[in-house]
C-alpha cells in the first residue's frame, strides 16, 4: 500500500489537504524511521499500521493547534514524533529538537540532513539545561514526564500567546490537567487525535 494511502488509512481524508511534497517529504522520512529505527532503537511500535497511527497521524492530527508562524520546541525528542512530522507540515515555524541521547540526536540529525529541513535545528541536552528563552509560541512533548520546574521553566518561556502540546495518555493527561491548572490560564483536553491512539493536552500559560 502507497504511504499516502496508509496515512489516509489512519487519519482519514485530512491527508488530502496536504501538499504532494508535504507527503513526499513524511514518505521519505518513514524510510528513514525502517533504516534506522532497529539499528538505534528509535521506536517500540510493533506493526507498520501502528506507526503510521501513533508516529506519523496523532503528530499531523496536532496541526490545529500550531501557530502559522515563530518559534516551536520539542522536548525529550527522541525519534522524531511529534516534531518531525510537524515541522514537516508545518515548515514556516521555526524548530527546536532537544534530545539528550546521543543515538537519538544523531538519528534526528540525519533526518533534518536527509529531508532538507531548513527550518529545523537538533541540540543534544536536557531542556532544562537550555538557556532562558522568553519567545517561543509552541512547545511540544510526547512520551516525558514533565515535572513542575520544568512546567514553570517552560511557562516563563512561552510567548503570551504560547501553547504547550502535550501529547500522552489519558491517565498522564487526566493528572497533569490538574497540576497545570493551577498555575496555567486555559488547559484543554485530553483531546483524541486518532482512533486507537493517544491524547493532546492544550495548555495556555499566565502572562
Amino acid at each position: 500500500m502507497e504511504f499516502s494511502a496508509r496515512l489516509e488509512k489512519a487519519l482519514g481524508a485530512d491527508v488530502r489537504r496536504l501538499p504532494e511534497t508535504t507527503l513526499e517529504s513524511l514518505e521519505a522520512l518513514d524510510t528513514l524511521l525502517t533504516r534506522w529505527g532497529k539499528a538505534v532503537g528509535l521506536v517500540g511500535f510493533k506493526t507498520r499500521d501502528e506507526r503510521d497511527r501513533r508516529y506519523f497521524s496523532e503528530a499531523l492530527a496536532a496541526l490545529p493547534w500550531l501557530p502559522d508562524e515563530g518559534r516551536a520546541l520539542d522536548i525529550g525528542s527522541g525519534g522524531g514524533s511529534p516534531a518531525l512530522p510537524l515541522a514537516i507540515a508545518r515548515s514556516t515555524l521555526e524548530w527546536t529538537l532537544v534530545e539528550a541521547n546521543e543515538r537519538k540526536a544523531l538519528f534526528l540529525d540525519e533526518a533534518v540532513r536527509a529531508l532538507k529541513l531548513g527550518n529545523v535545528t537538533v541540540v543534544q541536552t536536557r531542556y532544562e539545561d537550555l538557556k532562558p528563552d522568553a519567545s517561543l509560541n509552541v512547545v511540544t512533548v510526547r512520551g516525558v514526564a514533565l515535572e513542575d520546574e520544568t512546567l514553570e521553566k517552560i511557562g516563563v518561556e512561552l510567548a503570551p500567546s504560547g501553547r504547550l502540546l502535550w501529547f500522552s495518555s489519558e491517565a498522564r493527561l487526566k493528572e497533569a490537567r490538574l497540576r497545570l491548572e493551577r498555575s496555567w490560564a486555559h488547559c484543554t483536553g485530553p483531546i483524541p487525535l486518532v482512533r486507537d491512539g493517544g491524547l493532546l493536552l492544550v495548555a495556555r500559560a499566565y502572562g
